[in-house]
């Protein structure tokens, strides 16, 4: 079910008066007027611009108080059970479709204060258990899906949320979103949206050279065992979470499979996808001892990084390779233990995916 409002169950706490929705309304509107004219926006458009403002700060005051708005939104709602606790994880969901211009704090801040309550009443809601969650267990999260459908927003969408030496309304403050104790939003910003899109193709890619097998059922991706808890059996069900998804890489395990011409098999192997620059030696250091403790080094398969990065180091291949060789001889590894050390393809993935979708969308067409 998508595009379906549900009631608001804290009406205590969300609900605005008129009057301050108003003010909030006309201090909007005049630092988007403002960040029109500093970018030379000429008269004209301006004053449309304007009179559509007072038009809808009219149709506002117009309203009674019983017309307010008093519902949340919700485009989409995903789930899946997380590998490690066995529990659903909800993610209500806001899909957006930006042009670079309008991706700015005011905008970012409005909608996590909106999905903020979101997931507040999310929680407590009947109507939305009944829809999406007829268990009523599991936790409700937050998902800002931000796209930037011209392609030209490069930015790092933490510039938004970190202090500035201009006017702190210019930023996100956190504080201020009032989320919730117990409950999380993520942010999946542009370059994840394109990070992840590359990933799509360059494992479309290395399947059409028999370098990663075809059917789903001989891929999964890897969880380690950690000290406290163990993930579910290793199987194609198990799912990319948020955590992967936004974290600095990503693991894919697959399975022995057939090539496409079928002459012969592959051996089982590792898919890890990187998305830091490779800066230095000791980036790719903290890297390498994070993947052994992982226990990917004890099997005797393929391991193929590829790193994803539209601005990677000059030297990042020589500081990879750097890192691999003060591994092998500060662990004073043995013969075999090097081999597979050495034996590592690594690699830059050319293709880099910079525009995920090329024109303004609507929730249904993602």
């Amino acid at each position: 079910l998508m595009n379906q409002n549900f009631d608001c169950v804290h009406k205590d706490q969300h609900a605005v008066l008129k009057e301050k929705q108003i003010t909030n309304l006309r201090a909007e509107f005049e630092q988007h007027l403002l960040n029109e004219q500093k970018k030379g926006t000429d008269e004209a458009t301006l004053a449309i611009l304007k009179a559509e403002q007072e038009l809808t700060i009219k149709e506002l005051s117009d309203k009674k108080k019983e017309d307010l708005k008093k519902t949340h939104p919700v485009d989409a709602v995903f789930f899946y059970s997380d590998p490690y606790t066995k529990n659903k994880v909800f993610f209500n969901s806001d899909l957006k479709s930006y042009q670079q211009t309008s991706i700015n704090p005011t905008s970012i801040r409005s909608t996590l204060a909106s999905l903020a309550q979101s997931i507040h009443c999310a929680r407590d809601s009947e109507e939305w258990n009944i829809r999406y969650n007829c268990q009523f267990s599991g936790e409700v999260r937050g998902l800002l899906f931000l796209l930037n459908h011209d392609g030209k927003y490069t930015s790092d969408i933490r510039d938004h949320f970190k202090k500035k030496s201009t006017s702190e309304e210019q930023r996100v403050i956190i504080d201020n979103l009032k989320i919730q104790p117990n409950q999380m939003i993520h942010i999946m910003d542009p370059a994840t949206i394109c990070y992840l899109d590359t990933i799509r193709k360059d494992t479309a890619y290395l399947t059409s050279i028999n370098k990663f097998p075809h059917p789903r059922t001989d891929w999964f991706f890897f969880y380690p065992d950690l000290k406290i808890s163990r993930p579910t059996p290793d199987t194609a069900d198990s799912p990319a979470t948020i955590e992967m998804i936004l974290g600095p890489f990503l693991i894919i395990k697959y399975k022995e499979f057939e090539r496409n011409d079928e002459s012969r098999r592959e051996k089982e192997g590792f898919l890890i996808y990187y998305k830091l620059s490779g800066t230095s030696k000791e980036e790719f250091l903290f890297f390498l001892d994070t993947l052994s403790s992982y226990q990917i080094f004890k099997h005797n398969i393929n391991i193929n990084i590829r790193m994803i990065n539209p601005d990677p180091h000059p030297q990042f291949e020589e500081n990879f390779n750097n890192a691999i060789e003060h591994y092998i001889e500060n662990w004073q590894l043995n013969s075999e233990s090097a081999r597979i050390f050495k034996s590592i393809n690594f690699s830059l993935v050319e293709n880099f995916s910079t525009r995920f979708l090329t024109k303004p969308i609507l929730y249904r067409e993602l």
